[in-house]
C-alpha cells in the first residue's frame, strides 16, 4: 500500500498493530492474486477461508472469531475490532482516495456507445470496448467500466460522493 500501513490502519479503524505490516494488497479472504494480503472475518463461515488462504497476512476480525481463527491459522496478525467488515471498506475507501488525488481525463473506449442524456464526469473515469451506457445514467469518477458491460437507464456509478 502506498500510505504508511500502521498510521492508516490505526486512523481508519482506530487499532495499532504491535508490529510494522508490510501489506501488498487489500482483498476478500478468496482472494487468490500475489502479494501479503490483508482482509477481514466477520462470519464463521468463513473461517476456513481465513485459515487456507496462504496470502494473508493480516485480518481485520472480531474478538470471537479471533479466538477462533486461532484455532487454525496462528501465523496471522489479527487486528481485533468491533466492525470489521465497515474497517475493511473504510481502509479500502481510504488507499483508493489516496490514489486517486490526482485527476486524469475520462476515457471513452471508440466502440463504446453512450447515449446523450446520460452524464459522465468529465475526470477520473474508463469506459471500456462495446460497454452501452443508457439514457439517463449517471457516472462519476472515479470509476473503471470495463469491456461488454451495460449500464442501465437511471443507474449512478462511482463517485465517492454515495
Amino acid at each position: 500500500m502506498s500510505l504508511a500501513t500502521n498510521e492508516l490502519i490505526q486512523q481508519v479503524c482506530g487499532v495499532t498493530p504491535c508490529f510494522d505490516l508490510e501489506i501488498e494488497a487489500l482483498g476478500l479472504l478468496d482472494y487468490t492474486g500475489h502479494g501479503r494480503l490483508l482482509s477481514f472475518l466477520d462470519d464463521p463461515k468463513y473461517l476456513s477461508q481465513a485459515s487456507s488462504n496462504p496470502n494473508l497476512c493480516a485480518i481485520l476480525v472480531t474478538e470471537h472469531l479471533a479466538n477462533e481463527l486461532k484455532k487454525y491459522n496462528s501465523s496471522v496478525v489479527m487486528l481485533v475490532v468491533d466492525d470489521p467488515r465497515w474497517c475493511f471498506y473504510s481502509l479500502y475507501n481510504e488507499v483508493a482516495r489516496y490514489r486517486n488525488k490526482e485527476d486524469s481525463p475520462t476515457i471513452v473506449h471508440p466502440t463504446a456507445m453512450v447515449s446523450q442524456s446520460a452524464y459522465i464526469e468529465e475526470k477520473n473515469v474508463t469506459i471500456g470496448a462495446r460497454t452501452v451506457i443508457e439514457p439517463g445514467a449517471v457516472i462519476l469518477g472515479p470509476a473503471i467500466i470495463g469491456e461488454n458491460c451495460i449500464i442501465r437507464a437511471g443507474a449512478i456509478i462511482g463517485g465517492i460522493r454515495f
